[in-house]
């Protein structure tokens, strides 16, 4: 029998009705539940719908889409390797992108986006689009795919259970190991040894050390060096010839990581060789690139893909060849096309070997959670060894993820990251799904028993939390509202952080704040930008202008600096982006987008545009929203100063935004023109005072009337 959802019943408009939902669906803490859960994500999961002019074919199965006006509001710039997908015929009744069975459509990737000229560059895969155009759609990469077979085939062996490992961590901390990788006293000599400079802090030495231990959880705030701490941890168990496996869920985090496991080898006077350390996967940082002996994992492969490649190439020549030959010269052709292809199916079998190899004899494999899940040689490769398991931004982490890389139980496991920032990612909007929120909604963190203040005394006193209280990358003046909002006050500043202002002409404040209401445009922006804030579409275009101009005014003093431009609307932070792009082309180190995608960043200044700070969402009016955990995120990436973009009044009535920039200072980025301060004092004196009406019970007004 259906019911009626809580939520809405306060916040709704009264002429929409209560949404309904089903029944609660309950827990199971088994594979069959966490399959359900991953087939309910995937069915809540809706496409994109977009249209376009035509398809226009180019090489190598790659088509220019035209898209017609009303479909470039709905695409990102950060749509890159989603997939597309769309009916043959280029019409389909189907609005939520999911396939009818009765239609035929094809499927493919998109490669390139040009958000100005209204193109994109998809590679299809297979069949060929409709060249007449039409509709088509848009969704994410499935990541969630390789784990659904992964379970689909576990419970096609019966078997239901997740490892016993993973049982133990949920229930509570696993026993005691009789042989752990390394003691403790290994760890201190190797650890404190006089030539490694710089030393690593007490917190995080006593974080280190706990790699002795079953379980281990790194609590690393911002600023507190925690990737540092991982590079020292995975470094000593490897040089102590111990295998370690490094997972993280983004590629930058899994490249920052790899760069600070090489420098913590140098450090210890034990330097990686080439293919000690195997980064699976492309990385993303250029600096990791530069390294070559820890590029051997790219090198196989791409030595491996020239050769297919050639392979191909020449399959394509023959077959062009055999319809035109007869006889002896026709024989001939056929022999060579069947040894072209008994070498390309052998070399495909042999990429998976290759794979094996290279993870076998590797000391630390690091890649990011999709790629381990994809390449089941490296989980092969760990499957008869002592190895140790460090999974980087934990909090990030859904609980799924860790059954299949607990299938072969590590000796030692540490979960790494910052549960007081942001979650997992889960798109099935429906709480009522309580099995779903358990395995997508819930973090590694969660997982291991770490979800209220109780736990993280519990854990601390039993030596499985290790809190990194010494940070150094934000000064003071930020270290300190954040820490007391959100780590208690255990959060302090050490060493010599750099201090504002980020530019010397500017007011020497941690914090400031700039009212768009009241600031006039940059100089250099469009006379056609609207200055009303658009209250639907959560975009206001004229606080994305005066944001470019500041990070403007920065690097013109100081080209050298780093800027993050961030919002935590979707429409606020692509106008920010795109402004950027066209403006903020000439310098190097400026990166815009939602909060979101900025957690793992740091920069010299950020500008926070929360466009509305009366948003209910950000004001967690309606629901349990992730608020606190994003302004813990925005407010924790600058290092010298941050610009926050809200009228005064409005921030007054946001709880914890006012308690974050208690001591921001109002600010005016530069004058207004001459032009706007006639027009004001034009408006000012063309506006008649204004005349109150007359009190009724005035004894004046009573005695002009005639009455008693």
């Amino acid at each position: 029998m259906s019911r009626y959802s809580w939520k809405p019943n306060r916040f709704r408009p009264r002429n929409r009705p209560a949404r309904k939902v089903g029944p609660l669906i309950p827990v199971r803490d088994d594979l069959a539940g966490m399959l359900q859960a991953l087939r309910d994500e995937k069915a809540s999961i809706t496409g994109t719908r977009l249209e376009a002019w035509g398809f226009e074919p180019g090489e190598d199965n790659l088509f220019l889409v035209r898209l017609t006006g009303g479909s470039l509001g709905r695409i990102r710039e950060n749509m890159q390797g989603w997939t597309v997908y769309g009916p043959s015929s280029g019409v389909t009744k189907s609005t939520t992108g999911r396939l009818p069975q009765d239609e035929a459509w094809w499927r493919g990737e998109l490669v390139n986006l040009d958000l100005e000229h209204r193109t994109l560059v998809v590679e299809v895969l297979g069949t060929r689009p409709p060249r007449q155009g039409g509709v088509f759609f848009l969704t994410e990469p499935d990541y969630q795919e390789q784990v659904r077979r992964w379970a689909e085939l576990k419970i096609e062996l019966e078997e239901l259970e997740p490892s016993r490992f993973y049982r133990r961590l949920s229930e509570g901390c696993p026993r005691k190991q009789t042989h752990p990788l390394a003691t403790r006293e290994q760890l201190v000599r190797l650890l404190e040894h006089p030539r490694i400079q710089p030393p690593l802090r007490h917190p995080q030495l006593e974080a280190v050390l706990a790699a002795s231990t079953p379980v281990s959880l790194l609590w690393g705030p911002p600023g507190t060096g925690k990737t540092f701490t991982i590079g020292a941890m995975v470094a000593a168990l490897s040089i102590l010839d111990t295998k370690v496996l490094v997972l993280a869920p983004t590629n930058v985090a899994i490249d920052q990581a790899c760069l600070a496991i090489d420098d913590a080898r140098t450090r210890m006077g034990h330097p990686l060789l080439d293919g000690q350390l195997i980064r699976a996967g492309k990385p993303q940082l250029q600096a990791l690139e530069e390294r070559h002996h820890l590029m051997a994992w790219t090198r196989a492969l791409e030595d491996h893909g020239r050769a297919v490649q050639r392979l191909r190439l020449v399959l394509g020549i023959l077959e062009k060849r055999l319809p035109g030959k007869q006889g002896a010269d026709r024989d001939k052709v056929n022999l060579d096309l069947a040894a072209t292809r008994q070498k390309l199916e052998a070399l495909e079998t042999n990429r998976a070997r290759l794979l094996w190899e290279l993870a076998q004899n590797a000391t630390v494999i690091a890649t990011t959670l999709t790629s381990g899940l994809a390449h089941e040689s490296i989980r092969a490769a760990l499957s008869e060894q002592r190895y140790a398991l460090v999974i980087d931004e934990a909090s990030m982490v859904p609980r799924y993820v860790l059954p299949p890389f607990l299938e072969h139980p590590p000796i030692h496991l540490t979960l790494a990251g910052d549960f007081r920032q942001l979650g997992p990612i889960r798109r099935n909007g429906n709480d009522e799904n309580a099995n779903c929120v358990h395995w997508i909604g819930h973090s590694a963190f969660e997982t291991a028993g770490l979800c209220d203040e109780a736990d993280i005394q519990r854990l601390e006193a039993a030596g499985i939390l290790h809190m990194l209280e010494h940070q150094s990358r934000m000064n003071e003046g930020l270290c300190g509202p954040v820490s007391d909002v959100y780590y208690e006050g255990r959060l302090v500043t050490v060493g010599q952080p750099p201090e504002p202002p980020a530019l010397p002409e500017w007011p020497v404040a941690s914090c400031l704040v700039v009212d768009p209401a009241t600031t006039s445009l940059p100089d250099f922006a469009d006379t056609r930008v609207v200055l009303e804030r658009v209250k639907q579409e959560n975009r206001w275009e004229k606080s994305a202008w005066i944001a470019i101009g500041i990070a403007r005014q920065l690097l013109e003093g100081s080209p050298e600096k780093s800027v993050l431009l961030l919002s935590p609307f979707r429409n606020q932070a692509d106008l920010l982006r795109k402004l950027a792009r066209t403006h903020l082309s000439e310098f190097p180190n400026v990166r815009a987008g939602t909060v979101h995608t900025s957690q793992g960043n740091e920069a010299d200044l950020v500008v926070f545009d929360p466009v509305n700070p009366r948003h209910g969402w950000l004001l967690e009016n309606f629901g349990k929203g992730d608020a606190p955990r994003l302004y813990c995120v925005a407010f924790s990436r600058p290092r010298q100063q941050l610009v926050l973009m809200a009228r005064r009044a409005e921030l007054n009535d946001n709880r914890e935004m006012k308690q974050l920039a208690r001591d921001g200072v109002d600010w005016t980025p530069w004058k207004p023109k001459a032009s706007e301060v006639i027009a004001f004092r034009e408006r000012r004196q063309a506006t008649p005072a204004r005349v109150l009406p007359p009190d009724p019970y005035d004894p004046l007004v009573i005695a002009l009337r005639g009455e008693p």
